[in-house]
C-alpha cells in the first residue's frame, strides 16, 4: 500500500530484544501491535535513532509513515503531531486466570 518493505517478528523475543534485533539491522521504524491495541484499535510507531515512540490509531499511523518515506515531515513533526508513549508495563497475570493485568505499553 505504501510501497515499503515490511517483517513481522513473532519470534518470541521481548519486545526490548525485538528493537534491539530490528535497530542492528538498520530498520527505521517499527509498528508494535500488542494487547493495548486489541482494546483500543491504536499502536506504537517507533523511531529508530531517536528510540521516541508515538501510539495512534492504524490511519495516524500510516499517514506518518507515508510522510517519513516521502520526506514531507521528519520524526520531531511526527512527535508534535501524535501522543508520545512515555512509559512501558509488563504484563502481569491476574490471580488464579490466564488473563493479563495490563498490556505491554500504556500511552498517555
Amino acid at each position: 500500500m505504501l510501497g515499503v518493505s515490511s517483517k513481522i517478528d513473532d519470534s518470541g523475543a521481548s519486545i526490548g530484544k525485538r528493537y534491539s534485533r530490528n535497530d542492528e539491522l538498520g530498520t527505521p521504524l517499527g509498528i508494535t501491535v500488542d494487547f493495548q491495541s486489541v482494546s483500543d484499535d491504536t499502536y506504537t510507531l517507533r523511531d529508530r535513532d531517536s528510540t521516541k515512540q508515538v501510539r495512534a490509531d492504524a490511519d495516524k499511523i500510516l499517514a506518518a509513515i507515508k510522510s517519513l518515506v516521502e520526506g514531507t515531515k521528519v520524526w520531531t513533526d511526527i512527535e508534535r503531531e501524535l501522543p508520545a508513549c512515555k512509559q512501558q508495563f509488563p504484563l502481569i497475570p491476574l490471580p488464579n486466570t490466564s488473563d493479563l493485568q495490563s498490556a505491554n505499553f500504556f500511552c498517555s
